[in-house]
């Protein structure tokens, strides 16, 4: 029980004695509005001193002792490698040797007729009339000063006089308009015209063509040999020999000092400051204070870190025990440090994005003790008129932010510019001093590349069976520019036979889609149409005008033309075994309504004589594989397989031919025209 009593003892004073000796020889002080005008806190060091004593020291200690290592030890040894020996050998192969062949091939060639033709012509008319247009135009605006009174930070009365105006009931004006139209008026135009027309022609050409001759050839190979050879090599036998070694060893004794805790030198600081500087509710100040010199010759740094006025280090007395220092204002800031550059912007800002109706000045100039008083004005760019002025201070800031309500509501579609001259004075500043400074306001043009042809999309031509129509979507359309479309209609010969100008807020739904209707009459023609779709942009709020073109081509396919074999030509097999193509033309024009498929069969004579036929390959492929109206493809790409080509498309044989052509309609997959090709091929050598 005595044993426990006497450790907790002598824990408690180790705990109070740590607890006495703690030093502090710096301290951050703070200052508030409740603090008044004088800080007091207590420094204190420790203060140490030297003391000898005897330590031991250690030195190393020479001695012999044994150690192993082992040395390389050469002998000779057989061993067996291999090299390769070189031999001549002949080997036969295949070389594809081109020969020339003519071959016929059906054109077409064009030639003209005259034929008796007429047409309808359109002319247009211009009617006018008067039409009376009326608008209406604001009121006069009256204005009046008004006195508004209220409290600043202090509590104290303030009061000022700023411009009120409104605008008086609305007024009509009214003017008469020529108004003119252009009334189309058809009428038949008759004439004898060169009309071209086209005939199949039979033409001859020269094709080169390939085949298999048997070669042989010298080769160098190569076979192993096994050789042997004597060779060094080591083995590792162990030795001993005697080395020197070294060992650490402790002696005594040596003199050295440390450095022992003497006592605590403490100092009683009192820190005063002017009567001036006072601070207001949530306001604070810090201070860094630190002792400097010895006992005998003491002394104490002050700093101050946060600060709302400028202060300087007056008068200073410092002994071992106690201090004072006597703080004095001076200027914190001058015109450099809080001049025009900390005012970094001025900005207008409206309720929606039409009008503006506030000033708002970013200033990081902003500072307690510190008041801004801001004159401005606002110009027109283009007229440099005056269309808003006024004054506000920085009493009502809102961090560095101040915001003036403007006099007049300005139009945001327009360039102004705002200059603000600022006066700024109080007591932390060297003097009072005046800047000005302007900034541009430009409201925000529209990129035109944002506008442009990329943003219509989707274009095509519906028909429907009593009606046509042309979609699109017009991504660009923009409620702030003003678009205009015109839809014209060509025919083969360049001729314009429909014309329609409209406007975006006329036909564009809530998706930007158009739907716009075109001429039955026109869209029936038995020809070729090209349809296209003229897009212009304006408006004050685009860079520049904007103006482009897109168009689509409606394809009219006669019957005729879908049954005509003549369509299908040159069918035939080019190369030899593996290496062979199917090529043919097949002369349709391109068009989305139709889908062609095509079915080859491919035969061979066999049997008993080779009077009977066999099927040697059939595939089906559609228009898609072919490039414009040429459809070349290696026959093994259509599944065809190498041995049955190695083994019958070869010379002397003969080959058949089957071609059927189904073309659909792409909208119900029905069978519109049907034909088949058939050629007979001889390979020759």
């Amino acid at each position: 029980m005595k044993a426990q009593l006497s450790y907790i003892l002598m824990f408690l004073f180790t705990v109070v004695f740590f607890q006495a000796r703690a030093e502090q020889p710096s301290v951050t002080l703070t200052r508030t509005a409740t603090s008044g005008s004088k800080m007091e806190t207590q420094l204190s060091q420790d203060i140490y001193k030297s003391v000898p004593y005897q330590a031991t020291y250690e030195e190393q200690e020479a001695y012999s002792a044994q150690e192993d290592y082992t040395v390389d030890i050469p002998y000779q040894d057989t061993e067996t490698y291999y090299v390769d020996i070189p031999y001549q050998e002949t080997e036969d192969y295949y070389e594809q040797i081109p020969y020339q062949e003519t071959e016929s091939y059906l054109d077409y060639e064009t030639y003209y007729e005259n034929e008796y033709t007429c047409r309808t012509v359109t002319e247009y008319e211009q009617q006018c009339r008067t039409e009376r247009l009326c608008s209406r135009r604001p009121g006069d605006q009256t204005c009046q000063m008004v006195e508004e009174c209220g409290t600043n930070a202090l509590g104290k009365p303030i009061c000022k006089t700023r411009k009120v105006c409104e605008n008086g009931p609305d007024r009509e004006d009214c003017e008469n308009k020529n108004v003119c139209t252009s009334i189309p008026r058809s009428k038949q135009e008759c004439r004898n015209e060169q009309v071209a027309k086209t005939r199949p022609v039979t033409k001859y050409r020269t094709v080169t063509r390939y085949r298999d001759e048997r070669r042989t050839r010298t080769v160098t190979k190569y076979r192993e040999e096994a050789r042997t050879r004597t060779v060094t090599r080591y083995r590792q036998e162990t030795r001993t020999r005697t080395v020197t070694k070294y060992r650490t060893v402790t002696k005594c004794c040596v003199t050295e000092y440390k450095s022992v805790f003497d006592y605590t030198w403490r100092l009683d600081l009192k820190i005063i400051l002017p009567a001036q500087a006072t601070l207001l509710g949530n306001e604070s100040e810090t201070f860094h204070v630190a002792l400097s010199g010895t006992p005998e010759k003491p002394d104490v740094i002050l700093t101050p870190l946060k600060t709302i006025y400028g202060y300087k280090v007056g008068p200073k007395q410092i002994n071992a025990s106690s201090g004072l220092i006597e703080l004095m204002l001076i200027p914190k800031y001058n015109q450099q440090s809080l001049g025009e550059k900390l005012l970094e912007d001025a900005e207008l800002t409206g309720d929606n994005e039409d009008s503006f109706n506030e000033l708002i000045i970013t200033d990081r100039g902003l500072v307690a003790r510190v008041t801004t008083l801001y004159r401005y004005r606002v110009l027109d760019t283009q007229t440099k008129q005056t269309v808003a002025e006024g004054e506000l201070s920085s009493e009502n800031a809102i961090e560095n932010t101040v915001t003036a309500k403007l006099s007049q509501i300005l139009p945001s579609d327009s360039d102004y510019i705002v200059q603000i001259s600022a006066t700024r004075s109080g007591i932390v500043l060297e003097k009072s001093f005046s800047f000005s400074i302007s900034k541009a306001v430009q409201f925000k043009r529209l990129n035109p590349d944002d506008y442009s042809e990329k943003t219509l999309k989707n274009i095509k031509v519906l028909e429907q069976k009593e009606q046509a129509f042309l979609l699109f979507n017009d991504e660009g359309a923009h409620p702030k520019l003003v678009t205009q479309y015109k839809i014209s209609i060509e025919n083969k010969n360049g001729n314009e036979v429909f014309s329609k100008d409209l406007f975006a807020s006329d036909i564009l739904d809530a998706n930007k889609k158009a739907q716009v209707a075109l001429d039955s009459k026109v869209m029936s023609l038995e020809e070729d149409l090209t349809i296209r779709l003229t897009v212009s942009r304006t408006g004050k709020r685009i860079e520049k005008p904007l103006s482009f073109q897109v168009q689509t081509e409606r394809i009219y396919l006669r019957l005729e033309d879908l049954k005509n074999k003549k369509r299908v030509s040159s069918l035939s097999i080019q190369g030899r075994k593996e290496f062979a193509k199917l090529v043919f033309q097949d002369q349709i024009k391109d068009s989305t309504k139709i889908q062609t498929e095509y079915k080859l069969t491919i035969t061979r004579n066999g049997g008993f004589l080779g009077l009977q036929k066999k099927i040697m390959a059939q595939v089906t492929f559609n228009q898609t594989q072919m490039k414009g109206d040429l459809f070349s493809e290696y026959l093994t790409s259509l599944g065809v397989s190498k041995s049955a080509l190695n083994d019958h498309l070869t010379s002397n044989s003969t080959i058949y031919l089957d071609l059927t052509v189904s073309r659909k309609n792409t909208a119900d997959k029905k069978v519109i025209a049907m034909f088949r090709k058939s050629v007979e091929l001889k390979i020759e050598n």
